[in-house]
């Protein structure tokens, strides 16, 4: 199926990043990803999606799907769409806390050429993934000589074509952490 001349090809990423800042309270997010290979390979040697969930490691991973497993789809072209809009603090204002809400929505697409030729149990991303979330960041700060570590609490939901019949399944639960100077 692969032989040794087949594993010399060409594998293209790209990515588009743009931060939209109005004042104090307001600042958006977004970031397109794509890529492309141009010939069939192995598995490995493909895009395995951005996926970030672990229930060992339940931490809010910025540019990644939150409710997506790591290896969970494969592609040999795709785009992703991430998209996050910060609140900035609006309510509570303390040196110990300074809560931020920020909203996700995060879409995926993938295709694979020739999906017989992978003798392994994969998905592709042909009808869109969808996930939204909210997250409040800076629950709790940590004064630490020149800046602050905060954390946060984060909840995700995935639906659509590539949603789990067990509504649980659906949700990831996530920590959340930044650094900010003073």
């Amino acid at each position: 199926m692969f032989s040794d001349t087949s594993l010399v090809y060409n594998k293209i990423k790209a990515a588009f990043s743009v931060s939209l800042y109005k004042g104090r309270i307001d600042h958006s997010l977004i970031r397109v990803t794509g890529g492309i290979v141009d010939r069939d390979l192995p598995y490995n040697q493909l895009f395995t999606g951005f996926g970030s969930f672990d229930p060992s490691f339940r931490l809010i991973v910025q540019n990644h799907f939150q409710t997506m497993k790591p290896y969970e789809f494969l592609s040999d072209r795709y785009v992703n769409l991430f998209y996050s809009h910060n609140f900035g603090n609006r309510f509570i204002n303390e040196p110990f806390t300074k809560p931020k809400f920020t909203v996700y929505q995060n879409v995926g697409y993938g295709e694979l050429s020739k999906p017989q030729n992978h003798r392994i149990e994969f998905s592709t991303m042909d009808k869109f993934f969808l996930e939204s979330g909210l997250a409040i960041n800076d629950i709790i700060r940590f004064d630490y000589q020149y800046y602050y570590i905060g954390l946060g609490v984060g909840v995700f939901y995935r639906y659509g074509e590539y949603r789990f019949p067990n509504e649980k399944e659906n949700l990831a639960f996530k920590f959340a952490g930044s650094i900010s100077f003073r």
